[in-house]
């Protein structure tokens, strides 16, 4: 078998949530509501969930991404995914967060700065 350091952090096809926050830039970050987080698959063939919003703390959850393959093998098998923020007038860094697979199996959240245009 393979040394178990070429595992990924969990089983194949297992559901997760993502979570994440919008706030306007230093020194004063505020909490960013109603910012529209689109979802796509970059690699493999899991579960996109929909488009969710910012609360009014800023923050978003998403569930139903399914999670990556055993690390070693193909990585295009992957269920790789990128969540981008959006809100009229706001300009975002990172302008999209690339998360599950072996893309990044150790994000747990996805954090953008708004700043105005």
């Amino acid at each position: 078998g393979y040394p178990p350091a070429l595992f990924a952090i969990t089983q194949p096809g297992a559901p997760y949530i993502m979570t994440g926050s919008a706030e306007t830039p230093p020194p004063t970050p505020t909490p960013l509501p109603g910012v529209t987080i689109h979802f796509e698959q970059l690699t493999g063939t899991g579960t996109v969930p929909g488009d969710v919003m910012t609360n009014s703390s800023g923050v978003w959850t998403a569930t139903g991404f399914t999670e990556g393959i055993i690390a070693g093998q193909n990585p295009t098998l992957a269920n790789t995914y990128s969540a981008t923020p959006s809100k009229t007038g706001y300009t975002f860094s990172a302008a999209t967060c690339e998360f599950g697979g072996q893309a990044n199996p150790a994000l747990t959240n996805c954090n953008f700065i708004g700043k105005t245009n």
